[in-house]
């Protein structure tokens, strides 16, 4: 899980990187509230989810420094101040409008993506468990959990409330990745790691001889499951099954994709390799967002059909200028051109 989305350019390393080192100062160094609210603001430019961390940071504080805590997160927050500036050139792949008010808005509140939120229906309760289980207790996610009656009965009563307020927080994270409606959910419970790995430190106070053991377990566990060799998807394969399609269209073929694994690929080679400049790719799930249209309209003015959301029209607006052609990598029939026999799938 972790190894993951380590090597590969996404949020989720960058947030527990964070998550982590606001942990530290949680735990080690309350007192500073200034770098303790620094780094609960910036792990929520790294990720919505760190606003389970922010009742912990406020409750860690004496409420007498609550107003330079409150100073520090929004320092923390100072990245967000880079989004209309980042988003101002004009790119297929920006997301969103950030340079208006209620773009910017629904950017950094992650509108795109509220509805799958605390979404997933209860009749895949038990498979998502079932699939989940052994990935959590592979990586330890659950050990702080069956220890922590132990540690509990171990751990001097003024350290106690710490230890629950973590541990409440990491099933938190738990929570909010077993109901978030999306195949790659468990990214989310990452956090509950290190929030739940912290009450297993009084069982290495016990033994200290052998706490020079955790990174190796750590290393061991992140790696065990599932074996690297086993990935389903390597970028070997995926060049060979892309490149070949695109060799095969038309020029100035419009290319429709059916979400987020195909568009990111072709816009990988479009845009980094330079390859096939003179495709346009337009994205069905993207389709229905009006700034997506407007944007698509500012980059090809030729294209027809983009002031409604009407997927079938556009298509059949644009369908008797240029080759129309569908390509969906994850798919047994990758690519389709309904109207092009010449072009074999």
């Amino acid at each position: 899980l972790v190894w993951g989305q380590a090597v590969i350019a996404e949020v989720y390393t960058l947030n527990l990187l964070v998550v982590s080192l606001w942990l530290y100062w949680w735990w080690r160094r309350p007192q500073a509230g200034g770098w303790l609210g620094f780094w609960a603001g910036l792990s929520l430019t790294t990720h919505l989810t760190s606003l389970l961390l922010l009742p912990l940071t406020f409750w860690r504080v004496p409420r007498a420094q609550w107003g330079r805590l409150g100073g520090a997160i929004l320092l923390g927050l100072t990245p967000y101040l880079t989004v209309p500036w980042l988003g101002r050139p004009e790119s297929v792949i920006s997301w969103g409008e950030p340079q208006t008010i209620s773009g910017f808005v629904s950017l950094i509140s992650g509108r795109l993506y509220q509805h799958q939120v605390l979404a997933l229906p209860p009749a895949e309760w038990l498979l998502r468990l079932g699939a989940w289980w052994p990935i959590l207790l592979a990586h330890g996610i659950l050990l702080g959990w069956f220890l922590l009656p132990w540690v509990w009965r171990q751990t001097p009563p003024e350290n106690r409330p710490p230890i629950l307020a973590l541990s409440l927080a990491g099933l938190a994270y738990l929570g909010y990745a077993f109901l978030y409606d999306s195949a790659d959910a468990i990214v989310f419970a990452l956090p509950a790691i290190p929030l739940l790995s912290i009450p297993l430190t009084t069982v290495w106070q016990r033994w200290p001889r052998a706490a020079w053991m955790l990174p190796l377990l750590a290393v061991t566990l992140n790696f065990s499951y599932p074996p690297i060799k086993g990935q389903s998807v390597e970028p070997n394969n995926l060049r060979a099954v892309t490149v070949p399609i695109l060799d095969k269209l038309p020029a100035d073929t419009l290319v429709t994709t059916p979400g987020d694994p195909t568009i990111f690929t072709l816009w990988y080679f479009q845009l980094a390799e330079k390859q096939r400049p003179d495709l346009i790719i337009v994205d069905q799930n993207l389709f229905g967002f009006d700034w997506y249209r407007a944007r698509l309209q500012r980059h090809y003015p030729e294209l027809r059909g983009l002031g409604v959301n009407d997927w079938p029209a556009f298509l059949a607006a644009n369908e008797t200028e240029r080759a129309v052609c569908a390509i969906a990598l994850a798919s047994d029939q990758p690519l389709f051109c309904p109207n092009l026999s010449d072009v074999a799938p």
